[in-house]
Formats: structure tokens, sequence, C-alpha cells
């Protein structure tokens, strides 16, 4: 029969496309799962992660007894006492990517750092702490005691990130990319604002905040059962 995909390989033209059809992306990562289905990447998550706990397999990572030492050192100089418990926390903003506030494929990711204030002072209030990771660029939190802004300390990134996800109670945050790496090390994540629906959470002790999503027609808020019903 006919082809169903027309395959673009002429760079110019590709490169014309991409200007033409910003943000029209067809993601063709799909997965054979052991009872024979193929399933796209974001649906087979949870069932790959789901059996692997049953199985009783331990977490893919670990950190050692010299990367504890590291890590801690590293934040017991930001003020936080080595035996301390804490949450590591990344709020995705536009300005990690220079993106636009009011455009960008992944706006709908973007969150209110001021939307947390009260998260973290829980949080603290419980005895905890709050490691704060991301970008240098990202929006300074308020001055609070029993909270680390190791993003904006000029101190963060790279192996420090890594510790802090590895090494919390649990992560706390919106549908972002450090997400994956407390899962990594078995770790429990509490998602907030996460959307899309239907994938999540992938962990068995993982708990989500869904997004709510507003009606074009008459503004009010959308029930989860109306969000996935075929348009």
């Amino acid at each position: 029969g006919e082809p169903l995909v027309d395959l673009v390989t002429d760079k110019k033209e590709i490169e014309k496309n991409s200007t033409r059809y910003l943000g029209n992306w067809l993601v063709l990562d799909y997965y054979r799962m052991t009872d024979g289905r193929y399933l796209q990447r974001d649906l087979s998550y949870p069932l790959i992660q789901r059996q692997w706990e049953d199985e009783g397999r331990p977490p893919l990572l670990e950190l050692d007894a010299e990367h504890r030492r590291r890590g801690r050192a590293a934040l017991a100089e930001l003020g936080m006492p080595e035996d301390a418990w804490f949450v590591t926390l990344h709020l995705r903003e536009s300005s990690h990517f220079g993106e636009s506030a009011a455009e960008g494929y992944n706006k709908y990711r973007n969150v209110r750092v001021e939307a947390y204030h009260k998260a973290l002072a829980t949080i603290v209030g419980r005895g905890g702490w709050v490691v704060r990771i991301g970008s240098p660029a990202a929006t300074p939190l308020p001055e609070m005691e029993g909270v680390v802004d190791l993003a904006t300390s000029g101190k963060g990134g790279g192996w420090a990130d890594v510790f802090s996800c590895a090494e919390c109670r649990f992560f706390l945050g919106p549908d972002t990319g450090p997400y994956w790496v407390p899962a990594a090390f078995g770790v429990p994540a509490v998602g907030t604002y996460w959307f899309p629906y239907g994938a999540w959470p992938v962990q068995g002790r993982d708990l989500f905040i869904l997004k709510p999503l507003r009606s074009k027609e008459d503004g009010r808020i959308l029930g989860i059962g109306e969000t996935v019903e075929p348009a």
C-alpha cells in the first residue's frame, strides 16, 4: 500500500519544516513489554518499574561511603547539620533554558517559586531541611532557617545535585528532568502540578498532585476523567 509517513532527508527541507511546524513532534520511542505489547515510552516506565519492584530488585544506583562523606560535608558548609534529614527540591522555570515565559514548548512544566513557600515551611516545621537544586539563574528562595539554596549558592550542579537527589528523604518538584535521578537510587518523590496525566507515578512509593486544567469554553476546572477523554 501507500506509505503512511514521508521521510525527509534533505537538510534544507528539514530546516524549513522545523521552522514551519515548530512544536509538532512525533515521538517514536516505543518499548516491548514482557507480555509482547509495545508501549510508548512514558506508559512503559511505570510497568517496567512495577515489575522491577515486584521482583525485589535493588535500586540501579547507590552511594558509597565516600560519596556520602563528601556530600554531607558540602551541605554542612552551607549550614546544614551533617545528621539532618532533608528534602531535595527542584523547580523548573523558564530561565533555565532561556525560554520566553509566554512561549516555549515546555512552558506547561514551569512553576512559580512562591507557590512552594508553604511546603518549605511545613518541612522545616517538622524538623527537616530543604535543599534546592537547579540552575544558577533560578529565582532565589526566601531567607529561611532550614533551607539551603544550592542552586543559587554557586556550589550546586554536577555531583552535588546528584548527591542531593540520592541522599534525600524524598524529592519534591514538578515535571522536571531531575525527577529521574532519585528514582535511579530508589528514593521516592512527591510530584506537584504534574502533567500530562496517565503515565505517573513511576515508582510504587511516589505521590503525585496533578496539574489542574481549565476549560477554554467556560473557564471551570476540569475533572481528571474529563481531561483523559477523547477530544
